[in-house]
């Protein structure tokens, strides 16, 4: 969540079950902030534990069927990792990915969901802005995201074994330390984020110092190299001439790819933007925006076995394994402990992807034109109302079978 937040505190080690107001103390972003998380997570937990890690309702629900030639998904619900994915009208599956499938004869392919959570600011929701207020930017939100994804020719495989072939999470660490203290004036939250994604030879990271909070929406693209950008009223952050910033929209994110980096060459009081090299491939990108970063040697840094500085005596360090854009990790820096709060080393805090098999989808060939086999792979549960009709349907068919038994 790149969010103007003062720190992430959520712990679920701790098995808290809520946060106390008490009176006459001063009000925290982060304690809003944990409630909700604390919330989010019992919930999501207890419906895992009902549902199972994947399901789907029995009256419907992103089931993959063929109508003619064409592959459409229905609408309705489904639950991902406690998520609940919805979808208000059947969809062509073609409409729904990022590339079509090109069918092969005797091919098989994996059709699943990817499922994760989305942060929403103004930029993303305009709506958001209260008229009252100027338009002033307040809080933000989540969202549950989702979209369809292929993995072809996955072989012969049953619908019990397709869960061994969704996408495995990224299994690298990072790890921070501040040894000789930290030296910054301010009480920031750093943010490191993966940019490109891969193994520690060649994966990237970049950072900020007030965890990625300072974008501007991107008003209209100038020029390949220019762009204007809205400046709310009131707002504080700022650009200048060298700074690095993202130029990205809803479908780079969607994609978990990065944006285009690039360094600032000019600010015009107009709110016009110059930049060292061509961002326009994003114009037609939704909600598209300009994120500032704070890294100065480089528009991405290569992750690094030994120790780095990002500045102000913070230092990171990676470690071998796997990892994915977006993978983020936020640190508390304090000059009233001249440290950084850091509880263990560990893997991303976020992004948290579920995914869930949907059907096998098995390509054959008749009369010049593909023909579809498809193997339906959700798990459909019934609600609890229908389990009881049903139990009470059996009970009363036993005890007629019983009373015929007794009068034969």
């Amino acid at each position: 969540m790149k969010g103007d937040f003062s720190r992430l505190l959520f712990a679920p080690r701790k098995h808290y079950s809520s946060v106390r107001l008490q009176q006459g103390r001063v009000t925290l972003d982060r304690d809003w902030n944990e409630q909700a998380s604390i919330r989010e997570q019992h919930e999501r937990t207890v419906f895992e534990e009902l549902v199972g890690a994947c399901g789907s309702p029995s009256a419907g629900g992103f089931a993959l069927i063929r109508e003619g030639t064409t592959l459409h998904v229905t609408a309705g619900r489904s639950y991902v990792g406690g998520f609940c994915c919805e979808l208000e009208h059947d969809v062509p599956l073609d409409q729904l990915l990022a590339r079509a499938i090109t069918p092969s004869r005797g091919r098989t392919d994996l059709v699943y969901l990817d499922v994760w959570e989305r942060h929403m600011t103004a930029i993303d929701d305009p709506g958001l802005l209260e008229v009252a207020l100027n338009g002033a930017d307040t809080t933000t939100r989540l969202r549950v995201a989702w979209k369809l994804a292929v993995r072809e020719d996955v072989g012969t495989v049953s619908i019990s074994e397709t869960a061994a072939l969704l996408p495995r999470g990224p299994d690298g660490i990072m790890y921070a330390r501040a040894p000789n203290g930290y030296s910054g004036p301010d009480n920031q939250l750093y943010r490191v984020e993966i940019h490109a994604g891969g193994d520690a030879d060649t994966a990237t990271f970049k950072w900020s110092r007030n965890n990625g909070s300072t974008v501007f929406a991107i008003e209209q693209f100038i020029a390949p190299t220019s762009v204007s950008v809205v400046v709310r009223p009131g707002a504080q952050r700022s650009l200048a001439v060298d700074d690095w910033v993202e130029v990205s929209g809803d479908e780079s994110e969607s994609a978990d790819v990065g944006g285009t980096l690039a360094r600032v060459t000019e600010v015009g009081d107009d709110a016009t933007v110059g930049l060292d090299r061509a961002v326009s491939r994003h114009s037609s990108e939704g909600h598209p925006r300009l994120r500032r970063w704070d890294q100065r040697n480089g528009p991405a840094l290569p992750l690094s076995t030994v120790w780095t500085e990002l500045e102000a005596g913070i230092e990171v360090r990676f470690s071998d394994g796997e990892y994915r854009s977006g993978d983020y990790w936020t640190i508390p820096a304090r000059p009233a402990i001249d440290s950084i709060e850091w509880p263990g080393d560990r893997g991303p805090d976020g992004i948290e992807h579920r995914y869930a098999p949907v059907a096998l989808v098995t390509w054959n060939q008749t009369s010049h034109r593909w023909d579809a086999q498809i193997d339906d792979c959700r798990r459909v549960f019934t609600p609890l109302t229908d389990v009881h009709a049903e139990l009470a349907q059996l009970r009363q068919e036993v005890a007629e079978l019983r009373k015929h038994r007794a009068e034969t």
